[in-house]
C-alpha cells in the first residue's frame, strides 16, 4: 500500500514523534524486524539519518541504492521511492528522518551565498557522509526532545534550518 510520507508516519506505532510542525517534523524510527517493498510518495523533502542497520532505497532507474548506519540520505519532494528496511544482524534498524516542508527549504537558501547556481539534474536518492557534528547534533536532538511529549512546534523549523546549516 502506498504511503504518503510524512503524513503516514504520524500514526504509525514503531515512530517516535521527536519535532512536528505541519509537515516539517523529526521522526525517529525503531524496529527489530525487517520491512521489505515498503513504498512510499515523499510530499516533503526528506533526510533520514541511518542510526543503526541499512536503509535500501530503489531510485528511478530501478537501482538499489544502500545507506548504512552512520550515513545520511536526502530524498525530493515528489519522489516515489520503496524501501527495505534490513535491521543489523541481531540488532535492530534505528533511524531519524528529518522531513522539510518547502518554506524551511527556501530560508534557507535565501540566507546563503552559493558559488555555483547551475541547474544540473540532482539524483533522487543522494547520500552523505556522516561526520561528528551530524551524529552529535542527531543524538542531542534525541536526547533533548525524545521524550513522550513532542517539543514545541516553534522549536522544528529552528532545528531543521541548524541541521541544514551543518550538511552545508
Amino acid at each position: 500500500m502506498l504511503r504518503i510520507l510524512p503524513q503516514k508516519l504520524y500514526d504509525d506505532p514503531a515512530m517516535r514523534i521527536i519535532l512536528v510542525d505541519g509537515h516539517s517534523c523529526v521522526i525517529h524510527k525503531k524496529l527489530d524486524e525487517p520491512v521489505l517493498g515498503k513504498e512510499g510518495y515523499l510530499s516533503t523533502h526528506a533526510l533520514t539519518m541511518v542510526l543503526q542497520g541499512i536503509l535500501r532505497l530503489e531510485n528511478e532507474d530501478g537501482l538499489f541504492v544502500d545507506v548504512p548506519a552512520g550515513n545520511t540520505v536526502f530524498i525530493p519532494k515528489g519522489i516515489y521511492t520503496v524501501s527495505d528496511i534490513l535491521p543489523k544482524e541481531g540488532g535492530v534498524f534505528e533511524a531519524v528522518m528529518f522531513f522539510f516542508e518547502a518554506d524551511v527549504i527556501r530560508q534557507f537558501i535565501e540566507n546563503q551565498s552559493f558559488k555555483n547556481n547551475t541547474r544540473e539534474k540532482a539524483v533522487s536518492h543522494l547520500v552523505v557522509p556522516g561526520n561528528d557534528g551530524l551524529n552529535f547534533f542527531t543524538q542531542s536532538l534525541l536526547r533533548l526532545y525524545g521524550g513522550d511529549v513532542p517539543a514545541h512546534r516553534q522549536l522544528t523549523k529552528l532545528k531543521l534550518l541548524e541541521l541544514l546549516h551543518l550538511l552545508h
